[in-house]
């Protein structure tokens, strides 16, 4: 008994640290370029309200106060975010945070760049830090950070 309590205690102390090596940040990338003018690409994603209308995952939005850009997203799985605009420059870049979450920060960094009249290479860019070990075992066992951001992607492009 006492040999498989050693064990136990022994597989759980290396998950332990193994886990506390694990980085307290990570971000993914991704650029593309979409058959859109870079206006048509910009009203879409800048109408925060009407943005259940072409995200999938996303449930439900609310302002919680329209002029400071302070909303609350609630998806589909249940999981509700706070978010707030950082920055605005029209056409070319928009940073959103949220560090209302008691297990991480995130930033998304959403970068537009006109090719033509008709094309826009788009940048966006999520980034988490997570603020404790239990966020680290959520994040790195439940959250795809590519796979979010090209669902985001895809769903604008259509």
């Amino acid at each position: 008994m006492k040999k498989i309590i050693y064990i136990i205690l022994s597989i759980l102390t290396g998950i332990s640290f193994l886990l506390f090596l694990l980085p307290n940040s990570k971000s993914h990338r991704e650029k593309k370029i979409i058959s859109k003018p870079i206006s048509a690409l910009w009203k879409k994603v800048r109408d925060i309200e009407n943005q259940t209308s072409w995200r999938d995952e996303l449930k439900e939005l609310k302002f919680l106060d329209k002029e400071k850009e302070i909303w609350v997203e609630k998806l589909k799985n249940g999981t509700e975010l706070q978010l707030k605009t950082k920055s605005v420059q029209e056409e070319k870049e928009w940073i959103i945070e949220s560090n209302e979450n008691p297990l991480f920060e995130t930033v998304w960094i959403g970068k537009f760049n006109s090719i033509d009249s008709e094309k826009t290479e788009i940048e966006f860019e999520e980034k988490f830090e997570m603020k404790n070990i239990q966020a680290k075992i959520i994040f790195y066992l439940f959250m795809d950070l590519k796979e979010m951001v090209n669902k985001y992607i895809n769903d604008l492009e259509r």
